[in-house]
């Protein structure tokens, strides 16, 4: 999502999760190189705006964010082999 700073969805959360899980025991993967795309940034965090209209909704699916968000850095914090963040622009 280079138009919203790569800005975090839960799909995005979901679909990194996965990729990282199939990796992680996958032996022709040595490690994981990770890097925005559209070149203006890494990643601005979580999405804002989805936040707000998420807030304003009541959807449940505010709080499975933050869950599912907080579990994705777990795994990357664990992570069995090396990850490497190619960090440029906004972060």
């Amino acid at each position: 999502r280079p138009q919203a700073l790569n800005a975090l969805s839960l799909e995005m959360i979901r679909a990194i999760t996965g990729a990282l899980q199939n990796w992680e025991n996958d032996p022709a993967v040595h490690a994981v190189v990770v890097a925005g795309a559209g070149g203006k940034a890494f990643c601005a965090g979580g999405d804002i705006r989805w936040f707000y209209q998420a807030h304003q909704a009541n959807d449940p699916l505010l709080d499975q964010f933050f869950v599912e968000e907080y579990a994705l850095n777990h795994l990357i914090h664990r992570y069995a082999k090396p990850y490497i963040a190619l960090m440029d622009g906004v972060v």
